[in-house]
Formats: structure tokens, sequence, C-alpha cells
């Protein structure tokens, strides 16, 4: 039997009884996901943990990008995969040059 934030609970398959607690004024962020946080915040209050929601997307997210976003062709270092047209298989490669010229290479 666990004493947690004043509730007690039996922990089953443990073959004997345990008392345990848990510190006040635990609190957790999550992300804000409507219909699903509301019914996380209730049932962690049973448990005298705080819930906190954060804003999945917020209006900074979606306008600070402080990186120019890569071109396909101009991607490094990556592995990729071309389709081949006659077979239906595929080949994977892995380059560390540029993958548009590693493709233009496969298409002659």
């Amino acid at each position: 039997m666990h004493n947690i934030a004043g509730k007690e609970i039996i922990i089953w398959g443990t073959g004997e009884r345990k008392k345990a607690s848990l510190k006040c004024g635990v609190q957790v962020f999550i992300p804000y996901v409507k219909g699903l946080s509301e019914a996380v915040i209730r049932i962690f209050k049973k448990f005298g943990v705080s819930i906190a929601s954060k804003p999945f997307r917020t209006i900074r997210n979606e306008l600070v990008h402080p990186k120019d976003k890569v071109q396909f062709d101009e991607v490094s270092e990556c592995i990729y995969q071309i389709p081949r047209k006659n077979c239906g298989k595929v080949y994977v490669g892995e380059t560390g040059r540029n993958l548009g010229v590693r493709v233009g290479e496969h298409k002659n």
C-alpha cells in the first residue's frame, strides 16, 4: 500500500505491503492537446501532481526560423533511396556530397 499525496494505493504482485510518499509540489509541464490535457490534469491532480499546459504551437515557433531551409539538391551527408523503374525495387545509398549531384549521376 502506497500513500501518495494522502491517497492509499495498493500495488499488487509485490509480495509485501510497502509505504511510499510523493513530495508535494511536483509540477509537470505538458503540451496542450484539446480534450486530452484536461483529463490528464484531472487524473494527476488526485495524486498531488500539478500539471501546467503550454501551447503546442506558438506565434514565435511559426515566425522565427534562425536558419534558412536547405534546398533538396543542396543536402549533403545523407542516406537516400531511388526507386528502380523496371523492377519495382529501390536503391538505397549514402553520400557525403550534395544530393543533387549524386542523383544526377544515377540518371546518367
